[in-house]
């Protein structure tokens, strides 16, 4: 991943978590328009340990 400035404020996961609402929205977007197929996001967390944030499954459409 890069950066815009070396010493920016900015971290590589900061660059990842303002990228997904994005990518969220396309999905769901290309989901709408192909009606073969079906999506859906789980959400996985990780401090010490990665874990399931949510255990049912959203479309994207419905996902905030």
């Amino acid at each position: 991943m890069k950066l815009s400035h070396k010493n920016s404020s900015i971290t590589p996961i900061d660059v990842v978590n303002r990228a997904i609402p994005g990518v969220i929205k396309l999905l769901g977007q290309l989901l709408d328009e192909q009606s073969a197929f079906r999506g859906f996001i789980r959400v996985l967390t990780y401090a010490d340990e990665p874990e399931w944030m949510n255990l049912d499954t959203i479309p994207p459409a419905s996902y905030v």
